[in-house]
């Protein structure tokens, strides 16, 4: 850490600070993401299930102590760590492996709508295998999805030689789209 980069006291004093050079290095090795893309952020333990993420210069009150501090970044009380969808949002576009950057607009509505949809090989092209993929639209990523392919599924019940696998929708049920709203404009752009 460089000197503009030193927690500021406060933070020090309000927060649990985490080394988040091992996070980092993860969302790298998964993702792509440059470890370069969080530089002057810092990570911070807000509970046992979940870290957030704050400018490293970040001065918070130290009376009364606040109940929390940045944006929920990762969910790290899971095998493989999961990005929450806002960090998806704001950190996904430096991501250059698993995922799906400019999806159809039929297949961004079924994930806002919290629906499983099938991916074609073409679109899985810089996914890895089964697991956490970013889905995007229009050059903004809207959030994780979990992708199954289907050579790993016996029972896959799509047939299709096109279709890669499926991917299931994370997208956070109080922000999904109600089936019977089109979240794009006229349903006929389509």
């Amino acid at each position: 850490m460089t000197a503009t980069q030193t927690p500021t006291p406060e933070l020090v004093q309000t927060t649990a600070l985490v080394d988040a050079a091992p996070y980092f290095e993860t969302l790298q090795d998964y993702f792509g993401i440059d470890p370069k893309t969080f530089e002057g952020l810092s990570l911070v333990r807000a509970n046992s299930k979940i870290l957030h993420i704050v400018n490293t210069d970040h001065q918070p009150p130290l009376r009364p102590k606040p109940d929390g501090v940045g944006m929920p970044f990762l969910r790290v009380n899971m095998a493989v760590y999961k990005l929450t969808t806002p960090a998806a949002m704001r950190f996904g576009s430096a991501a250059t492996k698993n995922v799906l950057a400019d999806a159809p607009q039929a297949i961004a509505s079924a994930y806002l709508a919290r629906k499983n949809f099938d991916v074609t090989h073409e679109q899985a092209k810089n996914f890895t295998g089964r697991g956490y993929v970013l889905i995007g639209y229009q050059n903004r990523i809207l959030g994780l999805g979990f992708f199954w392919p289907n050579s790993e599924n016996a029972d896959a019940p799509n047939s299709d030689p096109d279709v890669a696998g499926q991917v299931e929708s994370f997208f956070p049920k109080a922000w999904s789209v109600a089936e019977d709203r089109y979240p794009f404009g006229e349903e006929n752009e389509q």
